[in-house]
């Protein structure tokens, strides 16, 4: 009887799967940066500005934390832990409706006002991650099937909403609503969010093309460089597109948040 042919070993695959897992951490890592940035922008907007750049560290430290236990944790061997987009847009609609609060009461400063955000959105973490683990603990998941669709539905579409309305007023700095529509509409903020829409657009054609993972961080460097090379050929500083809205501006200097309470 001939000897079988002994078959390959998985080192071809293994060599795949390292080259996969290498590639797919940069991509992972800008994408959580680039939401990390927008979903601090879009939390801390309006009378909440000067809390900007504590959103911003906070978001990245979060990200980074949060990714760590769940890669070392989780059971799920392709579970990343990363800002959520509905999370988000509850966060960013209690702010609204904290920073306007406030406001209301009288006598609040802008930075007090963040404080009760910081206080509000660490609760909410905290409250939400010990449900959670005493829901997997219990082994209570199955219970999630009685959620009945309309009720996951108008969840999403509400969260779609916070955040259309959300980066309204990032790239424009006016409120989506009946009362602001005539701020919304001029010249100067349609200059701001034509480029928002084409890049939602350009980003929404080349996922129909190309469904990958790959697509979302190549159209963001193809966009920020675009946008650089625009700037940089119409003569604009970084101070001059900072003031006009076209990038982040910080205000002061990012410290740990936490040091700041007290008297």
């Amino acid at each position: 009887m001939a000897e079988a042919t002994p078959r390959p070993g998985p080192v071809p695959m293994r060599h795949a799967r390292i080259g996969a897992n290498v590639l797919s951490g940069p991509v992972v890592g800008l994408v959580t940066v680039a939401y990390s940035l927008s979903f601090g922008a879009l939390v801390f907007r309006g009378p909440l500005e000067v809390g900007l750049g504590v959103g911003i560290a906070a978001a990245l430290i979060g990200a980074a934390v949060s990714g760590v236990i769940v890669a070392l944790t989780s059971s799920f061997r392709t579970a990343i832990g990363a800002p959520d987009t509905p999370v988000i847009a509850v966060f960013s609609a209690l702010a609204a409706g904290l920073a306007v609060a406030l406001e209301a009461g009288g006598g609040v400063s802008a930075e007090t006002a963040v404080d009760h955000v910081m206080i509000s959105v660490m609760t909410i973490s905290i409250v939400v991650g010990a449900m959670l683990w005493f829901v997997g603990l219990r082994r209570l998941g199955h219970w999630l099937r009685f959620v009945p669709y309309p009720v996951i539905g108008g969840f999403v579409a509400a969260s779609g909403w916070f955040l259309s309305a959300g980066s309204v007023r990032v790239v424009t700095g006016t409120s989506l609503t009946v009362e602001g529509l005539d701020k919304i509409v001029t010249v100067e903020s349609v200059q701001h969010y034509a480029p928002a829409v084409l890049f939602a657009l350009a980003l929404a054609g080349a996922r129909r093309v190309w469904n990958s993972g790959y697509v979302m961080p190549l159209v963001m460097v193809a966009g920020m460089a675009v946008a650089h090379l625009v700037l940089l050929a119409s003569g604009t500083t970084i101070v001059e597109a900072q003031a006009g809205g076209w990038l982040l501006a910080v205000p002061g200097e990012v410290a740990p948040w936490i040091a700041g309470i007290g008297p």
